[in-house]
């Protein structure tokens, strides 16, 4: 079934092929009666000469081409001077009948107790084909990947969005579910649920079964521009916390990262050796500079700097022993001797892998 048959009304002829159409020749092109050709269709249309259907597949002028025996019928002669014509055949009939229900998307209610689903039409299809819609009655919710079988011509997958399996409530009991069949899986073409992702749920950004309303997306950019930094654990090297502390926090958008870190230190905290701490997440690209500050409780507050090399902060003091100003590490008593309550604070924005 891939087209409609050709069509028209009161068309008759008779062979005017000399010897007429004999018993073997299939396909065979033979004339009718000259200047009548045009009463048939150009192709793809039926005709009976005597008891014999034959299929034509194109008609030029008053030449037509046909198959042999259609229908069941019986390949026969046929003498010159036979009629013929087209009339309305069983298969015909029976051809409009299913291209009519199927492809004006046939109805059937499932029965099933599950999400097997399984339908019977009247007219029975005999086959899937591409192009095939359905549509059904459910009985139940559907509850994860479901089936549809079709006058037990076998189970094939539903999908929607043209690949994806169905998740639970795709489909809901007594719902009228249209299908089309691609070739492989019945496509749905129409979801019983559509599950909106609130403002928390976009920010997060870990559901990918879930639509974003424009609400929801306005909730969760304003959330995060609006946000309040949250904490982090932070890991450091070359400090020995003792009873001080270390207090990291940050939030990001997209990926564009904001942070900062204060080490605190206590009476029994002790600088090490070189000063590393770790950032809130990999930075993109290369090396970033970010902004660090050095507290000496006794004194005023002074420069440092620092770079994020693959997610850890360094934490460097400035160094002024030259013609220009240069970078130098972090000891126990550079850039001065580390003592209780003095701190490190450090905060800066970059790129996040």
């Amino acid at each position: 079934m891939t087209a409609f048959l050709g069509k028209k009304n009161n068309a008759n002829s008779k062979v005017a092929t000399v010897g007429g159409i004999d018993n073997s020749t299939d396909p065979v092109t033979f004339a009718v009666t000259t200047g009548e050709g045009s009463k048939f269709p150009a192709s793809n249309f039926v005709i009976t000469i005597d008891n014999e259907i034959l299929l034509c597949t194109s008609r030029t002028g008053d030449s037509l081409t046909c198959t042999r025996a259609a229908e069941s019928t019986t390949i026969a002669a046929h003498s010159q001077n036979a009629d013929v014509e087209l009339r309305v055949t069983a298969g015909t009939l029976a051809e409009y009948e299913l291209l009519s229900k199927l492809h004006g998307m046939d109805f059937a209610a499932d029965d099933q107790t599950s999400d097997t689903y399984a339908i019977t039409l009247a007219p029975a299809p005999t086959a899937y084909f591409t192009g095939m819609v359905v549509k059904f009655k459910a009985n139940t919710l559907n509850t994860g990947a479901c089936t549809l079988n079709v006058n037990s011509l076998g189970a094939k997958t539903l999908k929607k969005n043209y690949n994806s399996d169905l998740v639970t409530g795709d489909i809901l009991a007594g719902q009228i579910v249209t299908v089309i069949y691609d070739g492989t899986n019945f496509q749905v073409l129409s979801i019983g649920s559509v599950s909106i992702a609130t403002g928390a749920e976009v920010t997060t950004g870990t559901d990918n079964t879930k639509v974003i309303s424009p609400k929801a997306l306005a909730d969760a950019t304003l959330s995060k521009i609006g946000a309040a930094y949250e904490t982090y654990t932070v890991t450091a090297g070359g400090i020995t916390i003792g009873n001080g502390s270390i207090t990291g926090r940050q939030f990001r958008i997209g990926k564009i990262c904001f942070f900062s870190i204060r080490v605190l230190l206590g009476s029994t905290s002790s600088i090490t050796g070189a000063v590393t701490l770790s950032a809130p997440y990999n930075n993109a690209v290369g090396e970033v500079p970010v902004n660090v500050a050095f507290q000496d409780s006794g004194s005023a507050q002074m420069p440092g700097c620092g770079l994020i090399i693959g997610g850890t902060v360094y934490v460097l003091a400035i160094k002024t022993d030259g013609t220009y100003a240069g970078q130098g590490t972090i000891s126990s008593t550079v850039p001065f001797t580390w003592a209780n309550t003095d701190q490190i604070m450090i905060n800066g924005c970059y790129e996040t892998t």
